[in-house]
C-alpha cells in the first residue's frame, strides 16, 4: 500500500467532532474513498422520516400489503425512523464523534479486537454485520479506546461496501492518530449471501488495510 500524506491536525481541534469531520470528508473525497453523499440534499432528519414514511407506503401498497391492518399501520414511520435515526446515522456530518487523544511521552502498540458492527450493503439495501480489529502505533497521542467503536460505528451506519468501510475507518484513524501504523481488519457476514441469492450461511468476509510498519511482512501482529 503507498504512504498516505497525513493532514496536520490542530490540537485545538482534533477532538472536535464537527471540525475534525470536515477534515475527514475532505480527506476521503481527495483519495476517492467517499461514500457517494449527494451534496445538494438539505432535507433535515424529520423531512427525511416524513417523506421515506411517504415513500415506504407506496412499495408495502405496491406489494398488495393492508396498511390499515393495525399491526402494519405504523410500519413505514418505524422503517424511516430506522432508516434516519439509526441505521443511516452515518450518513449524518454531526454524528461524527469527538476524538479525544492523549499525549504520551513513549510510542506503543495499542491493538483493540472484536469491535461489533452493522452496516448496510449499498447494493440491495440489507444488513452485514461483524468485528472489527483496530490497531496502531502511536505517535505521541493516543485515542480513547471507546473512541475506536465510535469510529467504526459512524462508517458502518450508512449503506456501505466492506471494501469501502475499511479505507475510511483505516484513513480516519491515521489523521486522527497522526500516526501512519494503523491496521484495520473486518470479518463480517453478508445478509445478501445469506437470504438471497446462493442463500447460503456461514462464510465470513475479510478484509484489511494495514500502513506503516504493519505493511513490513517481517512485523508479526498478532490479534
Amino acid at each position: 500500500m503507498e504512504m498516505q500524506t497525513l493532514i496536520p491536525v490542530n490540537n485545538q481541534i482534533d477532538q472536535r467532532g464537527d471540525q475534525l469531520e470536515q477534515l475527514v470528508r475532505q480527506m476521503l473525497i481527495d483519495q476517492g474513498i467517499q461514500t457517494p453523499i449527494n451534496p445538494m440534499n438539505a432535507l433535515n432528519n424529520v423531512e427525511k422520516t416524513a417523506k421515506i414514511t411517504k415513500l415506504v407506503s407506496q412499495i408495502m401498497e405496491t406489494l398488495g400489503l393492508d396498511l390499515n391492518d393495525e399491526s402494519l399501520r405504523d410500519t413505514p414511520k418505524r422503517v424511516a425512523k430506522m432508516y434516519v435515526n439509526e441505521l443511516f446515522e452515518g450518513l449524518s456530518s454531526e454524528s461524527f464523534p469527538n476524538c479525544t487523544t492523549f499525549d504520551i511521552k513513549e510510542r506503543s502498540n495499542v491493538t483493540q479486537t472484536n469491535i461489533p458492527f452493522t452496516s448496510m450493503c449499498e447494493h440491495h439495501l440489507m444488513p452485514f454485520y461483524g468485528v472489527a480489529h483496530i490497531s496502531y502505533r502511536s505517535n505521541g497521542r493516543v485515542i480513547g479506546l471507546s473512541k475506536l467503536n465510535r469510529v467504526v460505528n459512524y462508517f458502518a451506519r450508512r449503506p456501505q461496501v466492506q471494501e469501502r468501510l475499511t479505507k475510511q475507518i483505516h484513513r480516519a484513524l491515521q489523521l486522527v492518530l497522526q500516526s501512519e501504523d494503523v491496521r484495520v481488519i473486518i470479518e463480517a457476514e453478508h445478509f445478501c449471501i445469506q437470504a438471497r441469492g446462493v442463500q447460503q450461511k456461514g462464510s465470513r468476509t475479510q478484509t484489511e488495510e494495514v500502513s506503516g510498519q504493519y505493511s513490513n511482512t517481517n512485523h508479526i501482529h498478532k490479534l
